[in-house]
């Protein structure tokens, strides 16, 4: 198979630990372009795990248009990737929407693979691992999801609830649940209810039509990006963004398409969103209440791959 073509989704807040990120880097700085003690910000980290997977030729991120300086700055040793603005945060199914809609124009065959940039993952070949039985099943659904075996009843994730196995490895997705109660949490984990990760495989093609079906209108404000010359392009998506609702890519989109299939990372993967103080701090093996870590690394400029 043909390299992939990766969408990273990089135009989030990270609200949950915004007092952290600021104190390290000085600024307001979503969490994506920071780094917690390491040589690199966690889109470094993201770039390099999806290289043996998309190459930066084919890789493109979406971010927001007031951190567009950082990202081309953070990511100038991937060279070749594309980077996309948004006039604002409308969500990740308005940013997924709209790096799609490059992607398509690029290269209207291609299989795609969809990631945050501000995750964390210890086994990078269990990633790799799980990422090609998905490219393997895309023929079997719309869009197949990658789960977490769940490691503790969380009521702050996600949920995908695995239906029947359709291929091996590979089972259809019976539910979606959207940070259960701890009563239900405990009743997902019994029944091997997976964690949301957000990361997912598709043809191009395949994810737009879930878009159409699920979100008429918003691909319809998207679709002309493709044709328009560069500067109505950016007067066409400035005027988008100000009439768009927010979209959240597992609610409105996912949720609402009936027919996907999931395949399951085992919790050794080391998968984690990174989106509380707690997790941040579970994840860098230290206290919380440490937490910034050595400001002094962290205002230092950033390494390159």
């Amino acid at each position: 198979m043909r390299p992939l073509q990766a969408i990273v989704l990089a135009g989030g807040s990270g609200c949950r630990v915004a007092a952290i990120t600021e104190r390290l880097s000085g600024r307001t700085m979503p969490k994506q372009f920071c780094r917690f003690g390491g040589p690199r910000t966690l889109i470094q980290e993201t770039l390099a795990r999806l290289a043996p997977l998309a190459p930066p030729d084919r890789t493109t991120v979406v971010t927001r248009d007031e951190y567009l300086d950082v990202a081309h700055a953070q990511l100038a040793s991937f060279a070749e990737v594309a980077i996309l603005g948004q006039p604002a945060d409308r969500g990740t199914g308005a940013g997924l929407l709209r790096a799609l809609v490059h992607v398509l124009e690029r290269d209207p065959g291609a299989q795609v693979l969809v990631t945050p940039a501000d995750h964390g993952i210890r086994d990078r070949a269990g990633y790799v691992r799980g990422i090609a039985v998905a490219r393997a099943a895309c023929e079997l659904a719309p869009a197949v999801l990658l789960g977490v075996e769940a490691n503790a009843p969380r009521t702050d994730y996600g949920w995908i609830v695995p239906g029947a196995e359709i291929a091996p490895g590979v089972r259809r997705v019976a539910a979606f649940v959207e940070k259960p109660a701890l009563p239900e949490a405990e009743a997902l984990a019994a029944r091997g209810g997976l964690f949301s990760t957000m990361v997912l495989v598709a043809h191009a093609r395949s994810l737009l039509r879930l878009f159409e079906r699920a979100r008429p209108g918003l691909a319809a404000l998207f679709r002309p990006l493709a044709t328009l010359p560069p500067l109505p392009r950016a007067l066409h998506l400035g005027r988008a963004y100000s009439l768009l609702e927010p979209c959240d890519l597992s609610r409105d989109i996912l949720a609402r398409a009936g027919d996907l299939a999931v395949v399951r990372w085992p919790s050794a993967v080391g998968w984690t969103d990174l989106g509380t103080p707690e997790r941040l701090a579970q994840w860098l093996g230290c206290d919380p209440s440490r937490l910034p870590l050595d400001e002094e690394a962290a205002r230092a400029p950033v390494a390159s791959r």
